[in-house]
């Protein structure tokens, strides 16, 4: 899945800049989620790009499997 994930610039050209990191704090504050990615935009309109892409739908069927619970921030 990460390395799905980080094909996702190279196919779909509206991602200006891509991340992503394992919680690793030993804090506990990370209300259980495990894995955190940042993926930047131009703007609005870039993001609808990315959500609507072939390439994004095929990556979210390949993760749905493996998560349990999902945060997005737009």
């Amino acid at each position: 899945v990460e390395s799905e994930m980080a094909q996702l610039p190279e196919s779909i050209e509206v991602i200006d800049a891509f991340e992503w990191g394992i919680e690793s704090s030993g804090r506990g504050l990370n209300q259980g989620f495990t894995h955190g990615a940042v993926f930047t935009f131009k703007d609005a309109a870039a993001l609808q790009v990315y959500i609507d892409h072939p390439e994004h739908k095929d990556f979210v069927k390949t993760m749905q499997p493996y998560v349990t619970q999902i945060l997005v921030f737009d």
